[in-house]
C-alpha cells in the first residue's frame, strides 16, 4: 500500500459532520487562505486548524464561531487562555463578527438571541454548557494530557 492510498483510505474513515453548503463569512478582514481554512472546518464539523504563529488564527475561529451560530440557532463558547479574551473580542470588532466576554454563565442572557461568548479556561465551571451549540478551544495545549481537569470537563 502505498502512502496516498493510506491516507485516502483514513479520510475516507471519518465522514464530514458539518455545515453541507456553504457558509457566510465576514466581508472583510480575511484572506483567502483564512477564508479557505474556515469553509473548510465548517464542512468537516469536527476540525482543528493548527496553523502557524501570525496566519490569523484568532480571525479563523471567529469566523467559524460566527458561521457556527448562524447554522445552529445556539450560541458558541470560546475558552482561551488568561488574558487573551479582550484581544480575540477585539479581533471580532474588526472583522464584524460580535463576541461578549463573560466571566460566568450570568453574564450571558440567552434571551438576546445566540452570541458567541469568550471566557477564560479557568472559568469554564462558571458556564451551562448544555446551552451552547459548539465550542472553540483557542490554544488547545491545555488538553493535550489525559488527565487535566479541562479536559474531564470538556468531555462530560
Amino acid at each position: 500500500m502505498n502512502y496516498e492510498h493510506y491516507i485516502t483510505k483514513k479520510l475516507s474513515r471519518v465522514p464530514p459532520t458539518g455545515i453541507p453548503h456553504g457558509v457566510r463569512l465576514p466581508d472583510h478582514g480575511m484572506f483567502e487562505h483564512q477564508k479557505a481554512l474556515v469553509k473548510w472546518a465548517c464542512k468537516r464539523g469536527r476540525a482543528a486548524i493548527f496553523a502557524d504563529t501570525g496566519l490569523g488564527k484568532s480571525r479563523m475561529q471567529l469566523a467559524w464561531a460566527d458561521a457556527v451560530r448562524d447554522y445552529t440557532g445556539r450560541p458558541v463558547l470560546i475558552l482561551a487562555p488568561l488574558a487573551v479574551a479582550p484581544q480575540t473580542v477585539a479581533e471580532g470588532a474588526d472583522i464584524g463578527v460580535s463576541v461578549l466576554h463573560c466571566r460566568d454563565g450570568s453574564d450571558y442572557d440567552p434571551s438576546e438571541g445566540a452570541r458567541i461568548c469568550i471566557t477564560n479556561y479557568d472559568r469554564l465551571h462558571r458556564f451551562d454548557c448544555s446551552i451552547f451549540g459548539a465550542v472553540v478551544l483557542d490554544e488547545s495545549s491545555c488538553t493535550k494530557h489525559h488527565d487535566t481537569k479541562t479536559l474531564r470537563m470538556l468531555m462530560t
